[in-house]
């Protein structure tokens, strides 16, 4: 087959990915920002952090990218008859989805190492950036119906917030007291309640990391201490002015499985298999299994995804770019989806064959595809 062909079929492709990817990836951005600016974060912060989300969306982005290319491309060439000219010349069906499978195994091949390396670390500094930023400034990120901040079994309530400045402040401490039973056993349960109110009050966050520390100096305070055994008395005090230093550190950022790279999940899954296994859920295990599955598959569906958009452009023979997207769109929300999290389900949960369901959407979508090719192109 001349050189000629698989580049001017290229030329199509690369055109129709480029704008495909750029198009999904900054829509998916988009949806990728609003949870955090819904939740209080401001465009400045959101944007700075923005480098560390794209990659998050590649796993998607691209293999709907390859399809919805292969969809123009094949349909700009069916719709000028161009796919019928070159079937009428003896062509066989290979050479013309050759340049499609060849492009998807070029760019499955990146998606490999972002899938097993580059996006979990990504996913990691965006967590931890949006930590950092929740840790260095807490209460600007309070919405007005859930004014409440919570850390190391301490509940703040605020009024209002103001860069670094509060009003009608509540904080809320429960301290457990241990007792004896009656079988003469300690045991711990609820003791006193104390309650502060502060009329206003300033805050500082000093430290860094796990150190970080929540400083207040409170203004107007009342305090009052109730004990859980005579609810309806309690002890008062108040004064002018008062500190509460409370930590941060639970609130720190602390890796995930999600932030691990594949070499990293293997070295964990390692620890809940084997003579000396430490305790691990069956359904946690096959999580942290199904996530490298996923990793896999997610690559190898660009390649599947690819031999079904050769046929579904050569089936809509439209070259116009807006009909790709609406038909690579579709088959994307009633098949490929569905097949995605129904496969993740299944291995999640440990069904027959847990290992293969990951791949469902790979030979589902590959053989629709195959049999769609069989069917559109003849010689």
């Amino acid at each position: 087959m001349p050189k000629r062909f698989y580049g001017y079929i290229f030329r199509e492709l690369v055109e129709a990915l480029i704008i495909a990817f750029g198009a999904y990836t900054f829509v998916m951005i988009l949806g990728a920002m609003f949870k955090p600016l819904q939740a209080g974060f401001g465009v400045i912060t959101v944007l700075n952090i923005l480098p560390y989300a794209m990659p998050t969306v590649f796993p998607w982005s691209v293999p709907i990218s390859v399809l919805t290319a292969c969809v123009i491309a094949y349909g700009r060439l069916s719709s000028d008859n161009e796919i019928v000219a070159i079937n009428s010349l003896g062509t066989s069906p290979v050479h013309i989805v050759a340049p499609a499978i060849i492009l998807a195994c070029v760019v499955a091949v990146p998606m490999l190492y972002c899938n097993h390396f580059f996006e979990p670390r990504s996913h990691q500094m965006r967590k931890a950036a949006f930590t950092d930023a929740m840790l260095s400034s807490p209460f600007s990120l309070l919405r007005f119906e859930e004014p409440v901040f919570e850390v190391s079994g301490v509940k703040i309530y605020i009024g209002e917030a103001k860069e670094n400045r509060l009003k009608n402040i509540f904080i809320f401490r429960e301290k457990d007291v241990v007792k004896e039973d009656e079988n003469g056993k300690l045991v711990r349960s609820p003791g006193e309640v104390q309650l502060t109110y502060a009329a206003a009050a300033t805050y500082e966050i000093v430290g860094d990391g796990a150190n970080r520390e929540l400083q207040l100096t409170l203004h107007d305070v009342v305090f009052k201490f109730i004990s859980r055994d005579e609810p309806y008395g309690y002890n008062y005090m108040q004064c002018d002015t008062t500190t509460e230093t409370i930590s941060l550190a639970e609130r720190a950022f602390v890796p995930g499985w999600k932030d691990m790279t594949t070499p990293e999940l293997l070295n964990e899954i390692k620890k809940y298999t084997g003579p000396n296994a430490e305790p691990i859920s069956e359904q946690r295990l096959n999580g942290l299994l199904t996530r490298v599955r996923m990793r896999w598959s997610s690559a190898f569906n660009v390649i599947s995804l690819a031999l079904l958009g050769v046929p579904l452009g050569i089936l809509t023979r439209k070259g116009r770019k807006l009909v790709g997207f609406g038909v690579s769109v579709l088959v994307v929300i009633v098949l490929y989806i569905p097949l995605v999290f129904c496969g993740k389900a299944l291995s999640n949960n440990g069904w027959f064959m847990a290992p293969l369901w990951p791949w469902a959407s790979v030979v589902v979508v590959a053989a629709l595809g195959l049999l769609l090719i069989r069917r559109q192109i003849r010689v």
